[in-house]
């Protein structure tokens, strides 16, 4: 800075970016109003003096001292043709903002004329006491802003898409609710001597995207004969995402004799065998797209003789490397009928 804050060692300061003339705006609790502006083809490079802070003649605390030391520009994208300040008032716990009339890029925020928006609350109403070392930072997205506080340890979001900063100065009052975040910041017996954080500044980040490939297995016919039974199993990938690494597995409890299972697959290779002394199949594919699918044909023969119609389950389930947001519909149970062999 090319001129500094005054007055005793412990005046608390905020600074943020205004992204709609490219500066800085720097202000102390002890009412102190700075742009650091870019001057002479520099950058960044002059600080100017600007009018101190008070709160314009017929606002609710007109006359009264603000004390202002967390405050951020919303509109906070690069080069947006306009941004409104928003600051708190940690004596009075209320959030205020540069009063009217705009300027062509929004505040007028060097001419240091505060008007009071109204007390800060949390969702029940109850009034926040602000720390003299809180923090203001505004996140917007998609043309709504949401404003970020800290204090001490406590962070907070401020809706301000309902607060319309063009009204007059002298306008009723509304209370704004500043919801608690469920964090905590800092882990117990490590706090700073301010007794938590002074600032805070918001930055978006790209969550990734979860992976998540819904297979369901539909199961189709059988046909019979005398002593061989045929049925085919569908696994569609509803999606999202495509599903690696896809297996379906069948089995049957069923005790008779000389039963096989075997099975084909329009994709990928199938084995067949036992699991747990019983009949099996595993078939593999390496992938299955979003809204694929494919369709296993799965036979069961049996070489003992039956005398009457006997009932034969085959259940069958389908996995993948990915995770499965609806796993229910992953397996299905088929009953078929293996029908006597005739005599001779």
């Amino acid at each position: 800075m090319t001129v500094g804050f005054f007055g005793s060692p412990t005046v608390e300061s905020l600074m943020d970016f205004n992204p709609a003339v490219n500066a800085l705006r720097l202000i102390g609790s002890n009412d102190q109003n700075f742009a650091v502006v870019n001057a002479n083809g520099g950058n960044l490079n002059q600080t100017a003096v600007q009018t101190a802070l008070a709160y314009a003649p017929g606002d609710a605390n007109a006359g009264r001292d603000p004390n202002v030391t967390a405050g951020a520009y919303n509109n906070n994208v690069p080069n947006t043709p306009q941004t409104i300040f928003y600051m708190i008032d940690y004596d009075l716990d209320t959030l205020v903002t540069i009063a009217p009339p705009l300027g062509a890029r929004g505040s007028n925020t060097g001419g240091g004329q505060l008007r009071t928006i109204g007390p800060l609350t949390d969702a029940e109403g109850r009034p926040i006491n602000f720390a003299p070392t809180a923090g203001l930072d505004i996140y917007t997205n998609g043309g709504s802003n949401v404003g970020v506080a800290v204090s001490g340890q406590t962070l907070y979001c401020i809706g301000l898409d309902a607060i319309d900063p063009t009204q007059p100065v002298g306008t009723p009052r509304q209370k704004i609710v500043a919801e608690q975040v469920p964090t905590q910041l800092l882990p117990s017996g490590n706090l700073p001597p301010t007794g938590g954080f002074i600032d805070v500044a918001v930055a978006p980040v790209d969550q990734p995207v979860a992976n998540n490939a819904d297979l369901a297995v539909k199961a189709v016919g059988p046909t019979s004969t005398f002593d061989r039974i045929s049925l085919v199993f569908t696994v569609v990938n509803q999606g999202p995402s495509a599903a690696k690494e896809v297996t379906l597995t069948g089995t049957t409890p069923s005790a008779l004799a000389g039963l096989r299972l075997s099975a084909s697959s329009s994709q990928g290779l199938c084995e067949s065998g036992t699991t747990g002394g019983l009949p099996s199949f595993t078939c593999k594919t390496e992938a299955l797209a979003s809204q694929a699918s494919i369709e296993v044909l799965v036979s069961a023969s049996y070489t003992s003789p039956v005398s009457r119609p006997i009932l034969i389950d085959v259940d069958a389930i389908a996995k993948s490397a990915v995770n499965d947001p609806v796993p229910d519909n992953n397996q299905i149970r088929a009953r078929v009928v293996a029908n006597p062999v005739p005599p001779g």
